[in-house]
């Protein structure tokens, strides 16, 4: 069950993560840019087209800013992530140690 549930956890967080980066890409690639049509058209694979109009080193630092903002907004939630598994996982305790049982001469133990 518990591999399940985590394979499940782990294509859950695919699926949701991809279009949130994507967005995170796209909007601070609109922000270097001025134009968010053009930030649209650049993240979605249109950089061919878009070199005719635009430098080429505008386009890489804008694509760069949108990537430098996912790798931030990762690290924070992988040290969130760490602190919570820090913090919420505990080892197992050591069991109890039962007191050494004596034999009696019946062969019951005391």
């Amino acid at each position: 069950m518990a591999n399940g549930a985590s394979n499940t956890f782990r294509q859950l967080g695919y699926a949701l993560a991809l279009p949130v980066y994507a967005t995170v890409v796209t909007a601070r690639a609109g922000e270097v840019l001025g134009d968010a049509t053009t930030a649209r058209r650049l993240t979605g694979g249109g950089y061919q087209d878009l070199v005719r109009q635009v430098p080429a080193d505008v386009l890489r630092s804008a694509y760069a800013a949108g990537l430098d903002r996912i790798f931030l907004i990762s690290a924070v939630i992988a040290g969130v992530a760490g602190v919570a598994v820090l913090a919420l996982l505990r080892p197992p305790a050591a069991p109890a140690a039962e007191p050494d049982r004596v034999q009696t001469p019946s062969g019951v133990a005391a």
